[in-house]
């Protein structure tokens, strides 16, 4: 009986061949058409999850924002209730020199200078806030900066007359309100944004009014 043992390893090793050329083709297929695709689905998720976490930044970034202004509010509120009450207290000061000038016949001119040289020492609140006063043409009767007091347009500071001018008008027309601006800071020798509380005395002719830089909120 003859042998056939070579044909058949032969052909054994033409089907291995071939079930390997089968399977490296299926592989690379899978390969070819798999990868990209799951490459895009990780894309899709790696985004979607970099959105979901700007969202949160987003909307704590927003709380964030509305807490700040909702506490500058309620600061900026309490701080013009104090306006008022220091304008009110220089207010009662003023009233009671002008009554014991009346009562030891002093000339009105001396009383006017004491009250303004008193209010320019006014301070509160850590010596941050100070009253001052101006008469209806526009001078400061009464600051404790020495570049304002007692001048009508000083040459430091050019935007201090139409400041006034305006809060003049206003504050003639009104009575009294708040009003907002821009002023020197005492310390940082710089125009900042101030709110002043100012009410109008014509009985004596000039203005009480005192402010807060918006910057020490």
């Amino acid at each position: 009986m003859p042998r056939n043992w070579p044909l058949t390893t032969k052909l054994s090793r033409r089907f291995l061949l071939t079930l390997l050329g089968i399977t490296i083709a299926t592989y690379s297929v899978v390969y070819l058409f798999s990868v990209p695709f799951i490459k895009q689905k990780v894309f899709e998720i790696e985004r979607g999850s970099s959105r979901l976490v700007l969202n949160n930044v987003t909307e704590l970034a927003s709380r964030m924002y509305s807490n700040v202004e909702g506490y500058r509010k309620q600061a900026l509120e309490s701080h013009q209730q104090k306006l008022k009450v220091a304008v009110s207290l220089t207010e009662a000061f003023v009233q009671t020199e002008f009554q014991a000038a009346e009562k030891t016949s002093t000339p009105v001119s001396q009383v006017r200078e004491k009250i303004f040289s008193a209010i320019r020492r006014f301070k509160y609140d850590d010596d941050d806030n100070y009253i001052w006063i101006a008469d209806y043409k526009g001078t400061l009767l009464s600051h404790p900066d020495p570049r304002f007091h007692d001048v009508k347009s000083p040459p430091e500071n050019g935007m201090t007359q139409p400041v006034l001018e305006k809060i003049l008008t206003q504050v003639r027309k009104e009575g009294e309100g708040f009003y907002s601006y821009q002023w020197n800071h005492p310390k940082r020798k710089r125009g900042l944004d101030k709110v002043s509380f100012v009410k109008n005395y014509p009985e004596w002719g000039f203005v009480i009014g005192s402010g807060v830089f918006l910057d020490d909120l």
